[in-house]
């Protein structure tokens, strides 16, 4: 089964069937994916050749008091940083959460960061998060991802893969194959 959608339904709490839970049961992931028995979530971004994808659209309460309550303040996080810390937190709601995947098709040729670069430089991803709760994790999210070139005759860009959380402990991520 995969689920995708944008109505209160489809949101993760739903899936699970705990719809009362704590944040995040009411974020709506971009794809949910019923397999082997569990649910394996995955956040998909992707960033234009002239767009480096440093959004920062944060309206979600909840999620606003899940900082407060962690000690956050200063700039809301990234959008990109917001999907991981959500994915990180989805386990939290179920055992029936198999695994948390986040990937992002970088294709910024632009002046400045990019994605590609934070994700291959752990000082530089330290320093683009916003939140000390992704700061504190960003050696083990480096350590679960790869950069994964995609080339064509007109077109070039990468495709970051990160297991955010797996159901398999400290699996490795290896090669172009993306087995987690």
């Amino acid at each position: 089964m995969v689920r995708q959608g944008r109505g209160r339904e489809d949101s993760v709490g739903s899936t699970l069937r705990v719809r009362n839970a704590p944040f995040p049961a009411n974020a709506q992931p971009d794809v949910v994916l019923h397999h082997g028995g569990r649910f394996h979530v995955c956040e998909v971004k992707s960033g234009r050749a002239d767009y480096g994808r440093f959004d920062c659209v944060f309206e979600s309460k909840p999620f606003q008091q899940f900082l407060a309550d962690t000690g956050h303040i200063g700039a809301d996080p990234w959008e990109v940083e917001q999907d991981i810390i959500k994915l990180r937190l989805f386990p939290r709601l179920s055992d029936e959460v198999g695994s948390c995947l986040f990937l992002m098709v970088d294709a910024y040729v632009g002046a400045g960061r990019s994605w590609t670069r934070i994700f291959r430089d752990s000082a530089l991803f330290k320093e683009t998060m916003r939140t000390k709760f992704i700061q504190d994790l960003s050696d083990e999210l480096l350590a679960r991802s790869i950069i994964v070139p995609l080339r064509s005759d007109r077109m070039e860009a990468n495709l970051i893969v990160c297991a955010v959380t797996t159901a398999f402990g400290n699996a490795k991520t290896v090669g172009a194959g993306i087995a987690i």
